[in-house]
């Protein structure tokens, strides 16, 4: 398996709706090839972890690369993994005022030598109060 992070700025203005179609795409299109992962956007940026079978993943980062909807995109992180960090979730999804919790995430999981010691967010959000 691999997980890869990354961020990007949208080309465009995404509107609430074109947000959640976005979201729905990429949830139903994660189901079908076993990919998993959260979504971060604010302020016109986005911040992404992916997870999943290491050809699946590939895939989906040449296809984002690809996309026309965001441009910049900066590969913070790709790494084989044991586990899913993220292996509830199809995606899921924050903006705004919860960006916070997954920087930091970002930032503890991008210091750690060990990432099964690192930061758990999924329990960071749960215990923040966030419900996906």
């Amino acid at each position: 398996m691999l997980q890869a992070i990354y961020y990007s700025t949208a080309s465009c203005h995404f509107s609430e709706t074109q947000l959640l179609a976005l979201l729905e795409t990429a949830r139903i299109n994660n189901f079908r090839f076993a990919i998993t992962g959260m979504l971060v956007f604010e302020r016109g940026v986005f911040m992404q972890v992916i997870e999943g079978p290491k050809e699946n993943v590939e895939h989906l980062l040449s296809a984002l690369q690809a996309d026309p909807r965001h441009h910049k995109i900066q590969i913070l992180s790709v790494k084989p993994i044991h586990a899913r960090e993220f292996g509830e979730w199809d995606m899921a999804f924050f903006r705004e005022c919860a960006l916070k919790v997954p920087l930091i995430w970002v930032e503890g999981r991008m210091k750690k030598k060990n990432p099964s010691s690192g930061i758990g967010l999924p329990k960071r959000i749960e215990t923040a109060g966030f419900a996906l």
